[in-house]
């Protein structure tokens, strides 16, 4: 994990994932998640290849499905 600032927020990267430390709310970024079938209807964003889920509370963890949505950030990291 490394720590570093992109476009004025800092975030903590894991391999192909992203956790963004803004002010409100934490997002997690998925490098790929443009790729990704979202079934849970929670990734955010509209560019080219990345997408987002915003946790706006520690409930946020699993109403918003985040564990099931790692798996498919890796899967999409290696171009699967």
């Amino acid at each position: 994990m490394f720590d570093h600032v992109k476009f004025g927020v800092s975030d903590y990267a894991v391999s192909k994932a992203f956790f963004l430390k803004a002010p409100e709310p934490l997002g997690v970024a998925v490098g790929r998640g443009a790729n990704i079938s979202d079934a849970f209807g929670h990734l955010e964003g509209s560019g080219k290849g990345r997408r987002h889920v915003k946790l706006k509370s520690v409930a946020d963890i699993n109403n918003k499905k985040l564990a099931q949505y790692l798996p498919l950030a890796l899967q999409a990291a290696s171009g699967a």
